[in-house]
């Protein structure tokens, strides 16, 4: 996941389901397994990873 996430130059939209999504979410944030376990993967709300952060939002708002 490592490797491929170092081959992103710019921001990047990654569509997948909840297993991915947590891979993804731990690896951004240096989660460890058991907490990748119960992170929350809400149906219908985006997830912004960045600089080690998990931040969900709802399509309908700005994220803010």
């Amino acid at each position: 996941m490592n490797d491929w996430r170092a081959t992103l130059t710019r921001p990047t939209l990654v569509i997948s389901h909840g297993a991915v999504g947590r891979c993804l979410m731990g690896s951004v944030a240096g989660l460890g397994p058991r907490e990748l376990v119960g992170l929350p993967t809400p149906q219908g709300a985006y997830c912004r990873l960045a600089l080690g952060r998990i931040e969900w939002f709802d399509a309908t708002t700005d994220g803010a």
